[in-house]
């Protein structure tokens, strides 16, 4: 659908834009409308305006067809059917820039006061860990476990880690704890952590850790994935005052890096979708799969959206029912999956949930792997 501008016609029917010959007011080839060159402040204006209304118009039309149709836009859209919805692609593209922008500055931010707000209850007053008293004591030994625990967690998700690397590693978080429970009883034992630190030296250089490394036999050396992790670590330490200002770093990029692991997983959901309907290769290409997946990640993304909103509002002491809301979005988020690849596959029901049980395992099992790849490019290459 084109925008008449009212303004003058040519009356040379030569096309401007790509000089083919012109019939009617608008180009049969580009489709540029054969006007005057010269714009007026008004038509620019009333141009932007339709431009607007009308990207809001398709918008809302498609996702009233995307949430209640569920499979309907894939199957349109493969039969050619496309001028009245928004592209798919830009769908997409406009839908998960508005979740994670809205998730990111509202949702994450009012979970950030939350955690902000229950710290200041419990501690009740601001420590510094430098402080030679038990509490201060209590707040590093609490950050040396946090740093324990996210070491720990990301060696078990990187593929090759020897398993002495994790026995280490839970050895160190269990002695953390212990002391943590000993100074709580005894404001004294914090002289004795602190006259044993030498025993688990925290290295200021990368210079430092390969001495200390070279000292040790060689079996007692640490790995070689290891040691990059390690330096890694020192490399990043350089750049914080402490550990809980590395880990929130650490979590707000990871989020922001968000959109881009999702977009990247898109295509291999659609493989795992072409793999699981294989002998309709005939009937629906790889490209088919691509379209459907892109309608069921924007839908997704509305979904969740309507899910963080009502657990925004429900926190208010009235609106606690809202929890049944939520509860009802997720449900209808199962029956919306079960719906769209039935709709749009034209199966059964029983080969349907069939293999949508084995989507989502497989699903699973390809994002954990590649959530394991972006991990070590996260950690390696991002931060």
């Amino acid at each position: 659908m084109n925008c008449v501008s009212h303004l003058k016609e040519r009356t040379e029917k030569t096309c401007l834009n790509c000089n083919a010959e012109v019939y009617g007011r608008y180009c049969h080839v580009c489709g540029q409308e054969n006007i005057e060159p010269k714009d007026k402040f008004w038509h620019l204006v009333t141009h932007f305006a339709y431009d607007i209304i009308h990207f809001d118009g398709k918008f809302f039309t498609t996702a009233k067809f995307l949430l209640f149709r569920p499979g309907y836009l894939s199957t349109e859209y493969m039969r050619g059917r496309r001028a009245d919805f928004l592209h798919p692609i830009r769908m997409y593209v406009f839908v998960s820039a508005f979740f994670f922008l809205t998730f990111l500055t509202f949702f994450k931010g009012g979970e950030k006061e939350k955690e902000n707000e229950h710290n200041a209850k419990n501690v009740g007053v601001h420590i510094n860990k430098d402080d030679t008293t038990a509490a201060g004591a209590i707040v590093a030994l609490q950050e040396k476990r946090e740093a324990l625990v996210t070491a720990r967690q990301t060696s078990a998700a990187t593929p090759g880690v020897p398993g002495k690397v994790l026995r280490k590693l839970d050895n160190k978080i269990a002695d953390t704890d212990s002391e943590i429970v000993r100074v709580q009883r005894d404001s004294t034992y914090k002289h004795k952590i602190q006259a044993d630190n030498g025993d688990d030296p925290t290295f200021k250089t990368v210079a430092e850790y390969e001495a200390d490394q070279a000292k040790k036999k060689p079996e007692d050396r640490d790995g070689w994935l290891e040691r990059k992790f390690i330096e890694r670590g020192i490399g990043l330490q350089k750049t914080y005052i402490t550990n809980g200002d590395m880990n929130e770093h650490m979590k707000e990029k990871f989020w922001h890096s968000m959109p881009q692991l999702l977009f990247i997983t898109l295509p291999f959901v659609a493989l795992l979708l072409q793999l699981l309907y294989l002998r309709e290769r005939r009937q629906y290409y790889y490209v088919n799969h691509v379209i459907f997946t892109v309608h069921l990640y924007c839908a997704i993304f509305i979904q969740l959206f309507i899910v963080f909103l009502l657990g925004s509002f429900k926190e208010t002491s009235w609106l606690h029912w809202l929890v049944y809301l939520q509860i009802g979005v997720w449900l209808y988020m199962i029956y919306y999956l079960y719906k769209a690849i039935r709709n749009f596959y034209q199966q059964g029901a029983g080969k349907t949930i069939a293999k949508m049980v084995l989507l989502g395992f497989a699903n699973l099992f390809m994002m954990s792997f590649l959530f394991v790849i972006f991990a070590i490019i996260f950690f390696f290459v991002i931060l």
